[in-house]
């Protein structure tokens, strides 16, 4: 178990505004990979195979070249001192690994075997992860940190600040431009999403319904689920928010009321789902029409074939 102290140490080396951290950066920006191993006293061993040795101080752009080579990259403790480059690891696979790539699955299984911090740069999802002992860590980014923070302070003012103008939460630009249909089509075709029957599906958003607006935009093509299903949101957007629903009549969005109470549910006869807004209008589409159905339909005049086949003597029974 890593104490609170080492978990303070492993943090302050990759905090941002450090050189550790801006040769990183710079690995992540260039869309490149990387596996970097902090050793502690050679304490890496046998592990090491191949590469080659450098022994020279560390600076953001020499760690960022040394990534474009295969192999991973072995700093000093304090990552002052670049000491090899391109170099396989040979970890011991009898320590459990839970992660998918070979990259990160090395990257684990070192730090269970040597307590040293690793770190992996993955080019795919454009993120670090951090590996010490059995502790494991995704860094997140600087955007989303912002994002936090920024939501947070929203939440600080609303408890502490009496001036609502200050309580206006600043959205980033997705949620004006997906208004906009063309910008939601050329998402769609990003993602490889068909522009007749595709959706973008936005979840956690209040709709303010109570000012107009609606959960069905950009030419039917994205909705808004959810929507203040929290009640703390209800007195706000007017609704209990929305239940995207699929079946074989089409996709269709439910909006619910607020809920009050049972007495009131049973006195007034209403169930708590008010509307149900048709999102595609299409005939309702059977088992045939999917594309299990399409398989069935195959594998039904595949027997029929070999049915026939047996019928005029082409095979014969096993007794």
């Amino acid at each position: 178990m890593i104490m609170e102290y080492n978990l303070k140490e492993i943090f302050s080396q990759i905090t941002p505004g450090t050189i550790f951290r801006e040769g990183l950066d710079n690995i992540l920006d260039a869309g490149t990979g990387a596996l970097v191993v902090l050793e502690v006293k050679d304490t890496l061993g046998d592990l090491i195979d191949g590469g080659f040795e450098l022994n020279c101080s560390f600076t953001p752009q020499r760690l960022h070249e040394l990534s474009k080579m295969d192999g991973a990259i072995i700093l000093d403790e304090n990552a002052t001192k670049i000491k090899y480059a391109n170099v396989h690891l040979q970890p011991d696979k009898s320590f459990q690994t839970n992660e998918s790539g070979t990259r990160h699955r090395s990257a684990q299984r070192v730090a269970k075997q040597t307590n040293n911090l690793v770190i992996a740069i993955s080019e795919r999802r454009n993120r670090i992860t951090l590996y010490k002992g059995d502790f494991r860590y995704k860094v997140k980014n600087l955007g989303d940190l912002m994002i936090e923070a920024s939501q947070a302070m929203k939440t600080f003012e609303r408890y502490f600040v009496k001036e609502k103008e200050t309580h206006k939460e600043i959205k980033n630009p997705y949620y004006t431009l997906r208004e906009d249909e063309e910008i939601v089509l050329k998402l769609m075709d990003h993602f490889g999403v068909l522009e007749e029957n595709g959706h973008i599906i936005n979840g956690h958003t209040p709709v303010l319904a109570k000012n107009g607006e609606l959960p069905i935009r950009a030419g039917k093509k994205l909705l808004v689920i959810d929507g203040g299903l929290s009640k703390a949101y209800q007195r706000t957007t007017g609704t209990a928010g929305y239940t995207l629903i699929y079946n074989s009549y089409g996709l269709r969005l439910a909006s619910h009321k607020p809920f009050k109470s049972i007495e009131e549910a049973i006195e007034d006869s209403h169930e708590i789902i008010s509307v149900i807004q048709l999102v595609d209008k299409a005939e309702r589409k059977k088992v045939k029409d999917t594309e299990t159905g399409e398989l069935l339909i195959k594998n039904l005049k595949d027997l029929r074939i070999l049915l026939k086949m047996y019928r005029s003597g082409h095979f014969t029974s096993k007794n």
